[in-house]
């Protein structure tokens, strides 16, 4: 009976752990965005109010449109979109 029980919770066991390192990546990869991101808009010598507008409407775009794994094999060409697009919105509402 534990074997049996032992079998049949490992799968649950492992998508879990799977779920928490997909997860963990995902924060992951926000921080790093947003870091370098607003880096390079301060380097750039934007207002920090339109860094930050322009960082976090893009950071949105990219989690609505990308899963967490998705995420962590964005190309620039995948972003560069996205990008042109917050942009564009900031400008606009700048």
């Amino acid at each position: 009976m534990t074997r049996t029980l032992f079998i049949a919770i490992a799968p649950i066991a492992l998508l879990a752990g799977c779920s928490a390192a997909e997860e963990a990546g995902n924060e992951a990869f926000d921080t790093n965005f947003l870091s370098s991101c607003k880096s390079s808009g301060s380097a750039s010598g934007a207002p920090q109010e339109v860094i930050d507008s322009y960082c976090g409407c893009a950071l949105d775009k990219i989690n609505e449109q990308y899963s967490g794994s998705e995420k962590l094999n964005l190309s620039p060409e995948n972003v560069q979109p996205i990008m042109a697009q917050c942009l564009a919105e900031v400008q606009k509402n700048g």
